[in-house]
C-alpha cells in the first residue's frame, strides 16, 4: 500500500486480495488531504475489503450459469408435459 501524488493524493492497493484485480488506485478526497496517511491507507484497505466480500473464487457465480438454466427448464417441463400426456392416456 502506498500514498503518492504531487497534485492530487492517490492511494495504491497492490494486494487486493482477488485473484482477478491485482490493483486497485483510490483517489483520496481532496477536503480529507489533511488525514494522517496511515489512517488513508487504513482506509483504502477497508474500502477494497468491503467491495470484496468473499477471496475465494469458488463462491463467485460461474459465467454463462444462466445460460444453461433455460435449456435446462425447457427440458424439465417437456418431461413434464410428456408425463403428464402419458399418465392422462393410461389413466382413461
Amino acid at each position: 500500500m502506498m500514498l503518492k501524488g504531487v497534485n492530487k493524493q492517490i492511494i495504491e492497493i497492490t494486494d487486493t486480495g482477488n485473484l482477478y484485480i491485482k490493483k486497485a488506485i483510490l483517489f483520496v478526497d481532496p477536503e480529507k488531504r489533511e488525514c494522517d496517511n496511515d489512517f488513508l491507507i487504513h482506509q483504502g484497505k477497508k474500502y477494497i475489503k468491503e467491495i470484496n466480500p468473499t477471496e475465494n473464487p469458488s463462491k463467485m457465480p460461474k459465467p454463462g450459469k444462466a445460460k444453461r438454466i433455460i435449456p435446462t427448464l425447457i427440458k424439465l417441463s417437456a418431461g413434464i408435459a410428456i408425463g403428464a400426456t402419458a399418465a392422462s392416456l393410461i389413466i382413461r
